[in-house]
């Protein structure tokens, strides 16, 4: 049930801090700067680092790996969303 009401609790400690502050400008400057770095992050983390991994513990093309178990993978998507 926690994993339900962490999105609100969340969205209410930064709302918390924006209406706290007299710049609203800069705080939502910091947040679209922490967005971008955590955006930055997963894609070096999805595409570089993990692919990597596989490469150095498999010895196979992770890219191709990962092309091949993409209709899996949507077939899993597709039938789990409401």
């Amino acid at each position: 049930m926690l994993y339900r009401t962490t999105p609100v609790g969340v969205a209410s400690l930064i709302a918390k801090t924006i209406a706290s502050t007299s710049d609203i400008g800069h705080v939502i400057e910091k947040l679209g700067v922490y967005f971008l770095c955590v955006i930055v992050a997963l894609v070096v983390w999805a595409f570089i680092v993990l692919p990597l991994i596989f490469f150095i513990v498999c010895r196979r093309n992770p890219y191709r790996f990962i092309g091949s178990i993409v209709p899996p993978i949507m077939i899993v998507f597709a039938t789990g969303s409401t």
